[in-house]
Order: structure tokens, then C-alpha cells, then sequence
């Protein structure tokens, strides 16, 4: 009965670990310009001059105005980014985010198999 316990623990254990690293998301340690965010589409982070920080799903221009999209109440809404006010903008590295949400995980998984499995054979050589 204990095995049967410690292999749900085990099991609630990667599934946490599975949900908390599925959250984590790698940005550039670069800058860039609005104009190459709004180029390149992606996710950014923007820091403004007062420290504050907003993180878009996508930056947009319309009509020499930038706005950044953020998901609210599961639409869209647009908000005004002041381009005086913004003191870095920062793009989401999707190719480490992949690794950090998939790797890692996979890794903890089989740290934990190695580390928590009894090895069951026999070599056949005696000392």
C-alpha cells in the first residue's frame, strides 16, 4: 500500500512541476524599438520611466499611434503606450521558453525516476 502512495506522490509531484513551469515565459535581454516590436509580432515586456510593467500580448500601430494589446476578461483591449514614457521594451524569447516549459521538466522527471528507482537485475557476478 505504501508504493501504491508514493507512486501518486511522485505522480502529483511532476504534474505540479508540469503546471508551474507551463507559466514561464524568457524575454530578450536586449531592447528594442516599438517599430521592431510591432515588426516582429511577438509577446513584449515594457518597462516604462516610472518602473512600471506591462506585458502585451502583441504591440500595434495604428495611424503613428502604438498601442499594446492585453488580454482582459478574455478579449483584447488596446491600451496607449506614451512612446516619451517608455524606458525598454523587451521580446519573448519563444525558442527558451519551449525549452524552459519542456526541458525542465522533462529533466526533474527523470531525476526523480533515477533517483527514486530501484535498479532489479542481476549481473550474474558475484564478488
Amino acid at each position: 500500500m505504501k508504493t501504491v502512495f508514493g507512486t501518486y506522490k511522485l505522480f502529483a509531484i511532476v504534474i505540479s512541476l508540469g503546471i508551474l513551469f507551463q507559466s514561464c515565459k524568457v524575454y530578450y535581454k536586449t531592447n528594442t524599438a516599438l517599430s521592431d516590436a510591432v515588426l516582429s509580432g511577438s509577446p513584449a515586456k515594457l518597462y516604462t520611466s516610472s518602473d512600471t510593467v506591462f506585458k502585451f500580448k502583441r504591440i500595434v500601430q495604428e495611424d503613428e499611434v502604438f498601442y499594446g494589446l492585453i488580454k482582459s476578461n478574455g478579449q483584447l483591449e488596446k491600451v496607449k503606450i506614451v512612446e516619451d514614457d517608455v524606458k525598454r521594451i523587451r521580446l519573448q524569447n519563444k525558442t527558451m521558453s519551449t525549452v524552459y516549459n519542456v526541458l525542465i521538466p522533462l529533466a526533474v522527471v527523470g531525476g526523480l525516476i533515477a533517483v527514486f528507482a530501484k535498479p532489479n537485475f542481476d549481473s550474474g557476478i558475484e564478488f
